[in-house]
């Protein structure tokens, strides 16, 4: 019957690039995996595979999303580890949220990781603590959280103590447009405004892809403000619907935070940053912002705002697969470019290839659906 598993990795078919890559980070951990995608192989029987996973796996994580929460078979896999574990004190249930869901009934009363709007470096990181049940104590000390923030008249008002941002529109585009004000370090207030401004670009037609990018590049650069701006960490930020014009193939989304910090040297910030990422491997927020982007830039330094805008991705890039294939593919229909998972329009792609100071890159077509990057 083999090694019994750690974690039976529970998902939907939808789900299954989520599942595989949970699944991958935890092996890659130590921890032995089982899983319907890499394990139920052809000629087994579905339904003995099943139930010898559920009932020999030691934990079970369920791949949290609107599909799986609608699947009778996830209910029935997560059930088994909530009947061996129905106060969850043994964690043997290990829900992990990876769309903007709300579980339900009794997955309601289980501390989910929340991988939603991270990256995969911080992603993989509350994955592997949660499954350590490592404690959540942060590295480093808390902000005293009774500070008081003078106002425009020199007087102090408290702190806002937590729930939604105002939000108020600030134009009529085909994208809903914008702004709040709110605290840096206000992780409640911040996440609200993250979740609507999502939910309005997945109504727009945007890719999970560029509600990712915005919802990284959005915590990177309050982030920033969080961490260098030492007084006043009171943020504003729009949003923006950027038209269609004759450089930008593609609408797009726009923008800005504005603080209450001061301007600095944003070209040779990004080049110590890149020489950083070099050396080191450490992808500091701002580049990860400007990477992806198509634009990153220092608006004003008085008062100190950075502006960001990201035009949207056709959803029908091709994809090729092989193990032995550089990872490049190009739609020349759509000028996109395709490197991995991640997409960007050839007008992205050059300017990080000139920032990146490479030169005698050409793109060569070798199929009708892929493409092969060449130098001179």
């Amino acid at each position: 019957m083999g090694q019994a598993a750690d974690f039976f990795v529970s998902y939907t078919s939808a789900d299954r690039a989520w599942a595989e890559w949970i699944a991958w980070q935890l092996e890659s951990e130590g921890y032995h995996v089982r899983i319907q995608a890499w394990d139920f192989t052809p000629g087994r029987s579905w339904a003995h595979e099943m139930q010898q996973a559920t009932t020999t796996a030691e934990r079970v994580v369920a791949v949290l999303t609107a599909s799986y929460l609608e699947s009778e078979h996830g209910e029935a896999e997560w059930q088994v580890f909530q009947t061996k574990d129905p106060l969850g004190k043994l964690g043997l249930l290990l829900p992990v949220r990876v769309g903007e869901v709300d579980p339900p009934g009794l997955l309601k009363t289980r501390i989910y990781v929340d991988l939603v709007g991270r990256d995969a470096a911080s992603a993989r990181g509350a994955l592997l603590a949660a499954a350590r049940g490592a404690r959540g104590k942060p590295t480093h000390e808390p902000e005293f959280p009774g500070g008081r923030r003078p106002t425009a008249d020199g007087s102090e008002v408290p702190s806002f103590p937590g729930g939604l941002p105002t939000v108020e529109g600030i134009g009529s585009g085909p994208l809903e447009e914008l702004k709040t004000t709110l605290r840096a370090d206000d992780m409640e207030a911040r996440r609200a405004f993250t979740a609507r401004i999502s939910a309005s670009l997945r109504r727009h037609g945007f890719s999970d892809s560029d509600v990712e990018a915005f919802q990284i590049s959005l915590r990177e650069l309050v982030d920033n403000v969080a961490n260098y701006v030492p007084d006043d960490k009171t943020v504003q930020l729009e949003i923006g619907h950027v038209p269609r014009w004759k450089y930008h193939r593609q609408e797009g989304l726009s923008l800005q935070v504005t603080d209450r910090g001061e301007g600095f040297d944003f070209n040779n910030a990004l080049l110590e940053l890149e020489n950083e990422l070099l050396q080191h491997g450490d992808e500091h927020g701002l580049l990860r912002a400007y990477r992806l982007g198509s634009l990153l830039d220092q608006v004003s330094t008085d008062p100190h705002t950075m502006g960001w805008m990201r035009e949207r991705i056709p959803h029908d890039v091709p994809v090729v697969f092989g193990d032995k294939i550089i990872p490049f593919v190009v739609s020349y229909r759509h000028e996109a470019i395709r490197i991995w998972r991640d997409v960007h329009t050839f007008f992205q792609f050059e300017q990080y290839l000139k920032r990146s100071g490479v030169h005698g890159i050409s793109i060569r077509p070798i199929a009708a659906t892929g493409s092969e990057i060449r130098r001179h």
